[in-house]
């Protein structure tokens, strides 16, 4: 009986002149696309990772201006389409109430790492802003570790048109100039 349901899903496909090599790869490429996420009209949830203290010795006005990069990605992000997060806007709320405590503070580490783990339980994506950054690079091999996209640019990310459909970058229309992250990086 097997034999004879692959010899009528055969010759169906052999009447649609798709032949069985073509039928593997095109049910190999659906499979691809539905864990990756290619062929999803749905809004992504993107973390943005990238510098937040790293290299500003806990100076105040530097950590403020990295967190002004990070966001500065959001914008980009939500006009393709997406919902943008930033760790911080999680963190920095759970660590004032935790004891009033700065960024700077020993209690940071403790708050900052794990709520970005824990967001990454619920992100579909991260984009990864240049800049050294050990919190970033974590939330990077943490994504990879679970199986979500990492994007590097912010014209890696795909856009979501009007119709609800994504488009890959390549596509018409979705390169978007003034959403790459150069001109953020331009700005540290």
């Amino acid at each position: 009986m097997r034999h004879r349901s692959t010899s009528s899903r055969s010759s169906s496909h052999r009447a649609r002149g798709i032949d069985e090599a073509e039928c593997v790869f095109i049910n190999v490429l659906a499979r691809f696309c539905s864990i990756m996420g290619c062929m999803t009209t749905k809004p992504m949830l993107i973390l943005i990772a990238g510098p937040y203290r790293s290299g500003t010795g806990d100076d105040p006005a530097r950590i403020a201006a990295n967190l002004a990069r990070l966001e500065a990605a959001s914008w980009p992000i939500f006009q393709a389409g997406h919902v943008p997060m930033i760790g911080e806007w999680v963190a920095l709320p759970v660590l004032r109430g935790a004891e009033g405590s700065a960024p700077a503070s020993s209690l940071a580490e403790r708050i900052l790492y794990p709520t970005a783990e824990r967001l990454l339980e619920h992100c579909d994506a991260v984009l990864r802003l240049p800049g050294d950054s050990r919190g970033a690079d974590q939330d990077v091999a943490i994504a990879r570790e679970r199986g979500i996209p990492v994007y590097f640019d912010l014209d890696e990310v795909p856009q979501i048109d009007s119709s609800g459909a994504q488009q890959l970058p390549s596509e018409p229309g979705g390169a978007r100039p003034e959403a790459s992250t150069n001109t953020a990086a331009s700005q540290s």
